[in-house]
């Protein structure tokens, strides 16, 4: 009997405070269902902005003319998702394409000073600007026969540079940073012996 009245009075007790607090809880449940759903409109929208790119990447890809497609690159590489850092590294390779080896250089590097990105990602695009560039420089030498030293010690700087952005603890990137120290230690060697 002593339980079922203890109960009773603790029931009791939640009621009153209950009773007591009533605009407070209403308010704190009202806060509470428009903070959860400020969150779903906002990821909601975020989603929405990354089909829109996705689909615009897509349709970029599908264009003819060099003109509208670097057009559409130039737009989507200003978004802060991932298909403005693919719409960035397309910017770059065209870049690259037509020799503009400067401007691709401090592309890659705006890129891989992005905040927002992931240490995998940096390795990635970084792994990937060092091929980029040691593949221009074999281009380069065998179209033009590049004996310039320091342009291509230039060349070397730069994939140097881009070597400090891979993360050594991404045991995945090890191999790939070893290969390319190792054709930088070949390219030295070749133009050290002329």
């Amino acid at each position: 009997m002593n339980e079922f009245l203890e109960n009773k009075g603790f029931f009791n007790n939640i009621k009153t405070k209950i009773e007591n607090n009533f605009k407070f809880l209403i308010i704190f449940v009202i806060s509470i269902v428009v903070f959860i759903a400020s969150i779903q409109l906002y990821f909601f929208y975020e989603n929405k902005q990354i089909l829109k790119s996705s689909i615009s990447y897509n349709q970029a890809k599908s264009f003819s003319s060099d003109l509208e497609f670097l057009e559409l690159m130039n737009k989507l590489s200003e978004e802060n998702n991932f298909y403005g850092v693919l719409s960035t590294l397309e910017k770059i390779q065209i870049k690259l394409n037509s020799k503009d080896y400067e401007s691709a250089h401090n592309d890659y590097i705006f890129l891989l000073n992005k905040k927002n990105l992931n240490e995998l990602y940096k390795s990635a695009i970084a792994i990937h600007a060092s091929y980029s560039f040691l593949n221009q420089l074999n281009i380069s030498s065998e179209q033009n026969s590049l004996n310039n030293r320091d342009e291509i010690f230039n060349y070397i700087n730069k994939v140097e540079d881009f070597l400090s952005y891979i993360d050594k603890s991404l045991n995945s990137y090890e191999g790939f940073r070893l290969e390319i120290s190792f054709l930088i230690l070949i390219l030295k060697s070749e133009f050290d012996q002329n």
